[in-house]
């Protein structure tokens, strides 16, 4: 698989981690790859042939351009033939800038870009296959983003807090730092982030596990204890709910690893 990730200029890098491109041929037979959470809602466009997507035992066939809210567990998808995918990756609390839909509707879905965003989501579906090259291609997310820009900071400061932390701060102290009650940050999380803080705590805790098995593996019982888990136990029952297998059959799919290398986790870590 071909990877690629491209960043914005200011100020839409504030709200995007980066524009990534995945390429491949057709396989005969192609497994499921298995999408680890990260809290990162994303802009996907198809330009190859669609995923299909495995949910509560149905395969179903993903839309050749959607968006795809925070996931709160693992996401199961399949190549059905050429790959050719355009990601708009937004940070924590990001996407909220761009729209005004509460997050918590969108977590766990994969809607439609024109159901969200009419025929300026078609157009970029179009831009983006029509892009010839790397500065095309940015010159038509951005021509996408900078209309939709309305910055909302609450909920993008409070989870780059959250993720700058490795997913230690409480949320006590972020109603602290932010002057609120704990109720008023639930509230923000879920609208402006589609997680709890609770779950996207525990979602970047992970991440960074894999940051650092990705840098030295097979250190599973002394990452587990620098990250905050309590034992090998509490890392392992956290890593079957968000990725669905155990950490000793952990290997990552060839996409699944793209987004867990430890320089793409270092950017995401940067907030």
């Amino acid at each position: 698989m071909r990877y690629g990730e491209l960043r914005l200029p200011p100020p839409l890098d504030r709200w995007v981690e980066c524009v990534w491109t995945a390429e491949s041929p057709a396989v005969a037979e192609a497994g499921f790859d298995t999408i680890v959470p990260d809290g990162c809602p994303e802009l996907i466009l198809q330009l190859g042939d669609p995923y299909e997507s495995l949910v509560e035992g149905r395969i179903e066939q993903q839309p050749s351009a959607f968006l795809m809210g925070a996931l709160s567990g693992p996401l199961r998808l399949r190549a059905r033939g050429r790959t050719h995918t355009v990601g708009i990756r937004f940070r924590p609390g990001g996407l909220s800038s761009f729209l005004r839909v509460p997050l918590r509707e969108l977590t766990d879905r994969a809607v439609p870009v024109a159901d969200v965003f009419g025929a300026r989501g078609r157009e970029l579906a179009e831009r983006a296959a029509e892009a010839r090259g790397a500065p095309d291609l940015l010159r038509a997310v951005e021509g996408f983003l900078h209309p939709l820009l309305a910055p909302r900071a609450r909920g993008r400061a409070m989870a780059a807090t959250l993720v700058r932390s490795r997913g230690r701060t409480t949320i006590d102290a972020l109603a602290a730092c932010a002057g609120v009650s704990t109720r008023h940050v639930e509230r923000v999380f879920r609208d402006e982030v589609g997680l709890s803080p609770k779950r996207l705590a525990r979602v970047v805790r992970l991440q960074e596990v894999l940051r650092r098995v990705g840098e030295a593996p097979g250190r599973w019982v002394d990452v587990a204890l620098d990250c905050g888990y309590a034992d090998q136990a509490h890392l392992s029952r956290d890593f079957r709910e968000l990725t669905g297998e155990s950490p000793a059959r952990w290997t990552g799919s060839s996409l699944a690893r793209q987004f867990t290398d430890p320089a793409r986790l270092d950017a995401f870590f940067a907030a």
